[in-house]
C-alpha cells in the first residue's frame, strides 16, 4: 500500500525478486541509476520487532535508500521542509515481503517505520554519505511534532 500523497523528492520503484530452487536473490540499487544512487557512504541493516515502531528521523544532509529485506514494514514520511511544494505532507508505504520497494527518502524529510507483523522484519539503507551524528536529528515519538498516529 502506498498512500495517495506524494512527498516531493520522495521516490519508490519495485523490486522484484529473482527466485530459483536454491532461494531468491533481490537487487536493490545499482551505480548506474542515477534517479536512485548518487553516492556511496554506507549501508547498515535494522531489525525491527514485531509491534515495534522506529523513528522519528530526519538527515539533514544524507538521502537514505530504504528496502526491507525481510518481513514487512509500515514507512511513513513526512515532509517538515522548509519552501518544500508539499511540506506538511504525510506519506505511508509498506513494503517488504510480497511488495519489494525501494525507497528514496532525501535530505530533511523525517521518516520512521513500525512492524505491523508477528515476524522480525530487516531494513537495508544505504546511504549516500556516512552517517554524521551532527546532521542527523531523532524525534521524540511522543513529542505531537509529526501529524501521524501509530
Amino acid at each position: 500500500m502506498v498512500s495517495a500523497t506524494t512527498i516531493d523528492g520522495v521516490k519508490l520503484k519495485p523490486i522484484h525478486d529473482l527466485v530459483d530452487a536454491r532461494g531468491t536473490l533481490q537487487h536493490m540499487v545499482r551505480a548506474d541509476d542515477p534517479e536512485f544512487f548518487s553516492g556511496f557512504g554506507e549501508i547498515y541493516f535494522s531489525s525491527s520487532n514485531p509491534g515495534i515502531v522506529k523513528g522519528w528521523h530526519r538527515q539533514s544532509m544524507q538521502t537514505n535508500l530504504l528496502s526491507c529485506i525481510q518481513g514487512r514494514l509500515r514507512l511513513v514520511l513526512f515532509d517538515d521542509r522548509e519552501g518544500s511544494a508539499t511540506r506538511g505532507a504525510v506519506q505511508v508505504v509498506e513494503f517488504g515481503d510480497g511488495h519489494r520497494t525501494l525507497v528514496r527518502v532525501p535530505p530533511g524529510v523525517v521518516y520512521g517505520w513500525k512492524n505491523d507483523t508477528q515476524q522480525t522484519a530487516l531494513l537495508a539503507n544505504c546511504t549516500d554519505r556516512p552517517h554524521d551524528p551532527a546532521s542527523a536529528e531523532k524525534i521524540d515519538l511522543a513529542s505531537g511534532r509529526i501529524p501521524y498516529v501509530w
